[in-house]
């Protein structure tokens, strides 16, 4: 079961990492899209909205996904309760 939780950790993370990186190019590409809208040009630009919806969906996944590794990797010691037979 270790071995399980650690690959999902990984998975989680792994899925965080990419959600940043599409989330950075989100910023750099509305940053684009503003100084053009600011220079008066009028030209068709991609529309980064859906690309964003994306990295946000993916971030969340991610860290849901690396929570559920982390909770499956701490054991618990407690006390344990039993039905009486």
């Amino acid at each position: 079961m270790q071995t399980f939780a650690r690959v999902i950790a990984l998975v989680g993370l792994v899925v965080i990492v990419v959600a940043a990186v599409i989330l950075g190019k989100n910023i750099i590409d509305i940053n684009q899209l503003h100084a053009v809208a600011s220079a008066n040009r009028s030209t068709n630009f991609f529309n980064p909205v859906y690309d964003i919806m994306w990295g946000a969906g993916l971030a969340l996944v991610g860290g849901f996904v690396a929570g559920l590794g982390v909770a499956l990797m701490t054991r618990r010691n407690g006390p344990t309760l039993r039905r009486p037979s």
